[in-house]
Order: C-alpha cells, then structure tokens, then sequence
C-alpha cells in the first residue's frame, strides 16, 4: 500500500472508531480530571526535548531480550499484587464476602479441598438453602468447578480468602505484558499492563473470590501458548493451551469457549501444511490435554444433577429461577417449588423478572450494541452510584476510537484469534437477561491488544505520533486510578449489614452455636447472611448459620442438633433490628417443642 494511501485508510478507520465512540460510549470524553490529564499529556509532547526522551526510551524497549522479558514479566506481576491490595485498602474495600457467588465459591472451594466435588444432602437442607447453592440432592454449588481447583490449595492452607484471586490478578497483568510483548512490542507490553491496571472491573474482582481472576489467567495462558506454538510447533506448549482452554470452560464456560473456540480454528488452520502424521499428533494430544477437564465436569454434572449433560446451573435456574436464562422464554416452572425461599422470590421479583422483560423489549440488534457499549464504556451514568463510577474495559470512553484500526492492526499480524473472543463474547451474552462490567474481564486482553494494535497503526504511518500516543495512553489510564480520581470506587456495593452480622455473630460467647436468621422483607436482597463458609459441611461450623422457618418446622432443627450436639446454643437473630436473643441450648429447646408450643417473640 502506498504512503499516501495508507494514510487515508487510516483516517477513514479513524472516522469509523470516532463514530463507534458516539454510539457504543455515548460520547462521553471521561472525567474532566481525565481531559485535564490528556491535555497535559499533549502539551507535554510539545516539548523537544520530552518527545525526544518518550522515542529514545521507546525504542530500548521495544525489542527486550527473552531474559529480559521474564524478569519484567515477574516483576510487573509482583508490583501488581502489592498495588491491588494497597488499593483496596486505600478505597476501604471489604476484604470478607459481599456477593452471592463468593459465598457460595468460598463453600465449594472448602468442599473441594476436603477431596469431595459434593458433599450428601443435609437432612435439614431447607434451613441452608441460599442463592446458587444446590440443597435438595446434594449440598454443592452450581457452579462449574474450575474456580474451586484454583482456590481449594488456598483453602487446605487456611490462608486468607483474597490472596489467591490478587494473586492471580498479580500474574496476569505479568502474562499481559508477555502477550502483548509478543504480539506487538515491549513497549505495548509496558502499556498493557498500565491499562489492565486502570480497570475498575479488574480491580473490583482482584480481591474477591469470584471465576474472574482464574479465567482470565487461563486465557492468558492460552493465548501466549498458542503464540509460542505456532513459532515451533512444539507439544509442550499444545499441552498447555489445551490445559488452560479446558480448565476456562469448566471454570466460566462461555468465556471459555469464547477463547477456546477462535484459538481451536487457528490451530486447525496452521496444522494445513503440515503432514497427516503431525496433525494427529498435535490433535491427539490437544484431546489429551482438554479431556480431564472436562471429565471432570461430566461427572460433576452426573453427581450433583444425575445427569452427564445436564449443567448444574441449569438444574438450579430451573428450580430457583427461570427468569435467569439465555433463552426469550422464561424456564420451565413447573419444577419451580411454591415454598421457595422468600428471599429468592424476592430477587426474582425485584431484578431478573425485570431484567428479563427489558430484554425481550429490545431487538437483537439493540440488545447487541446494549452489550457492546457496557462492555466497552460501562453502564450509563444513570445506573451507577456516584462516587463509585466503574467504566468497561477501557479506562476512557475516548480509546474506542482506536478499535476499528486496531481491528485491522491484530488482523495483518495474523492475531485475529486473539480479538475473535470478543465479538462471540457479545453476541452470545446479548441473549442473556442481564449484563454487568466485571463479566467481561476475560475479554479485557482483546480489547487492550486491539486498543495498542491501533495505536501501533498509527505510529507506523505517522512515525512522529508515538510519544503523543504513548503519554495519551498512560494520561488516560493513570488518571483511570482511585487514587487520582475519587469518582472511581471499585466496591461492588456496600454491605453494612453482613459486616454487621459478622461483628455481631463474632461476640457469641456459647459455643458451639446456631444462629437462626429471621428474614426481613426490607433489607436488601443482595446481602444474604445464610452462607456456612467458615468449613465445607454446615453442621462442622462453629456458629451454624441457618433460615428461621418458625414453628414446627424449627422444632425438627432443634430434634437434629439434640441428637448430635445436644449442648449447642440456640440464637435468634431479629434481620430487621439486628437484635440477638438466646433461645436455649438444642437439647433445652427440643424437649420445651416436645412438651409445649415454643414461644414466638
């Protein structure tokens, strides 16, 4: 392509990227500590002597020796984690469970590390049951298990609950840049790793025990496996990207597959010029790799549903929840009980009915660019907190206007199965009934990779641009920082009323106790103290925490602990006043339900 014409090409994908910006980031230039930052950055560029130093330090990083690469790599890695933490500490983030799914990954990781994918059913399941747990066949999550293997050791050890998912957050801003380096240069590596960084998603779920940061490891891993394969074809790294594919699946399978699928097309295209004899091999051994994963997930599936193909999520969402589904018709409720749990009626009614309803209000195309722009830009304004303003997976609105280009970029370098994730990624979740930022963490590296290829773009037709794209990068990320800008907080939400469930359960002076929870209709349905995280069987805890269903039905749990523990206090705990009471010890109350009524407060 001529000078001049490539000139225009990119110009003309720089009108489609300044177009997509008003449409899927609804034009919005950031905050204005942000354009303050940008503004600085470009006058700073028109200094000769900074120009010259950006290029100059630009260029001895650009092509790092293999050496090199691994230490920075470990290093970036462990600033990292110091950083995620000290963030969180600045902003005052809780550091102990806040949603639904930590609860119940904490409970599966505990199941996991005593050797056991499920554990039997409890005969008092009802008094347990809560959001995601699965009570009535086993006791187990309906999550997939491919979060729990990553955390179980952690568990084993009894270290804290939020080392492993910083960790892990540690390392993959490391294997970011080593992909990135790879890829493009270490220079967009350095700069990968600042973007990663600046991401309220990411730094929201670098502390929290969730499926985010064990996924977007093993789709790092993959992508860099697939790099480093197709330079030697060697059986080490095939073993590896088809390791961490099949560990992805069975840990968020729609990311997983999401990454999985593009990389399996790639292989398939490479392996055409090879020998018939090289092609079994290579997929012979990618088969080999996957197939414990997803063994493992088949028989997960076989004990917790009876069933080989039958996920455990949907056996839940059936009985739990037909509204929460990838399909435009709610799920079969006929298996939906008429005693559900209150405070699952009470989610149903108040997000995922309406949730669901709103989807089925938009078309496909506007359900798509719905997804596309939250992704990429956030949730609106409207629908944030102030104060606590998370974007998607760019630390400004603007650096979509480099996606087009950078589309073009990865496509010439012939990575297109590192971005293909991204629009499958879309169109599959455009058919689920919600859509919230910190699910596309495992897209971030596309989108960073494609963000830097544009930039890359740029600076190879207009040699001089670098250092202005180089400071408008880091500008924009580093004014993304909580510590530089108080409108972003990564807190989820507050929880005032689990950590004051916690206090006031930690000065229980009777042990061993049980405290039965009696649900207030007002507090907010995403603070669900019943959760037993403390061990992987509710009866082993020392402060069993259990559902208040009232009368006789209170009278079989206080029958239960009068057998096994007939010394174990009994609390009642009042949800809409926070007030305690000691009702008895197991044996005191059992014997009082057998000889007359239980007093109510």
């Amino acid at each position: 392509m001529s000078r001049s014409l490539r000139q225009f090409f990119v110009l003309f994908l720089l009108l489609i990227g300044l177009q997509c910006w008003t449409v899927l980031g609804r034009a919005d230039f950031g905050e204005r500590r942000q354009m303050l930052a940008l503004g600085v950055a470009i006058v700073l560029t028109l200094i000769p002597r900074v120009r010259k130093a950006i290029l100059s330090a630009a260029e001895r990083l650009r092509a790092p020796s293999p050496r090199a690469r691994i230490l920075t790599a470990i290093a970036i890695a462990t600033i990292s984690s110091v950083y995620l933490f000290a963030t969180a500490r600045f902003q005052h983030r809780d550091f102990a469970p806040i949603v639904h799914d930590e609860y119940v990954y904490l409970i599966q990781s505990k199941i996991l590390a005593t050797g056991h994918l499920w554990l039997p059913p409890h005969e008092l399941g009802d008094f347990f049951d809560s959001f995601h747990l699965i009570t009535d066949r086993v006791y187990a999550s309906k999550y997939g298990p491919g979060a729990a293997l990553a955390y179980a050791p952690a568990m084993m050890l009894h270290l804290p609950n939020g080392l492993t998912p910083l960790l892990l957050s540690g390392i993959a801003v490391g294997l970011l840049y080593l992909l990135a380096t790879e890829v493009l240069d270490g220079g967009s590596g350095l700069l990968a790793a600042l973007l990663l960084l600046s991401l309220g998603m990411f730094r929201r779920t670098s502390i929290m025990v969730l499926s985010q940061a064990p996924m977007l490891v093993l789709a790092l891993l993959a992508m860099l496996a697939f790099v480093h394969w197709r330079r030697g074809r060697g059986a080490g790294w095939m073993v590896l990207l088809s390791a961490a594919a099949g560990w992805g699946i069975i840990t968020r399978p729609v990311d997983g597959a999401c990454v999985a699928l593009p990389l399996a097309v790639a292989v398939l295209i490479e392996l055409r010029d090879a020998s018939a004899r090289q092609r079994v091999r290579t997929i012979l051994v990618a088969l080999v790799a996957t197939a414990p994963f997803l063994g493992l997930q088949a028989l997960y599936n076989k004990g917790v549903t009876g069933r080989l193909t039958e996920l455990p999520w949907t056996y839940y969402a059936l009985r739990n929840d037909p509204y929460d589904t990838m399909g435009d018709k709610p799920l079969d409720t006929r298996l939906l009980p008429p005693d559900l749990l209150p405070q699952k009626q009470a989610l149903i009614d108040e997000f995922t009915r309406p949730a669901f309803r709103t989807k089925l209000g938009q078309s496909r195309s506007d359900r798509v660019l719905d997804r596309a722009s939250k992704l990429l830009a956030g949730p609106p304004s409207t629908e944030e907190e102030p104060g606590r303003r998370i974007y998607g997976a760019l630390p400004s609105p603007l650096l979509i206007a480099l996606l087009p280009l950078g589309l073009l970029a990865m496509t010439n370098r012939r990575y297109w199965m590192l971005w293909a994730p991204l629009p499958l990624f879309i169109l599959i979740y455009a058919n689920y009934s919600y859509f919230f930022p910190h699910y596309a963490v495992a897209m971030a590296p596309a989108i960073i990779l494609m963000q830097l290829g544009g930039a890359a773009a740029i600076r190879s037709t207009w040699p001089g641009t670098g250092s202005i794209l180089a400071l408008a990068v880091i500008a924009l990320s580093v004014s993304a920082l909580p510590e530089l800008n108080p409108t972003r907080r990564d807190q989820w939400f507050d929880a005032p009323f689990l950590r004051q469930v916690d206090r006031t359960l930690a000065t229980i002076d009777r042990r061993p106790a049980i405290v039965l929870f009696k649900y207030d209709p007002e507090r907010s349905v995403h603070e669900e103290p019943v959760y037993n995280v403390a061990t992987a069987w509710p009866d082993d805890a020392q402060v069993i925490r259990a559902h208040d269903l009232g009368g006789d039905r209170d009278g079989e749990l206080f029958a239960y602990y009068a057998r096994r523990s007939p010394g174990r206090a009994v609390y009642r705990l009042d949800e809409k006043d926070g007030q305690l009471t000691y009702l008895g010890t197991a044996a005191e109350l059992d014997h009082r339900a057998t000889t007359q009524t239980l007093p109510r407060p």
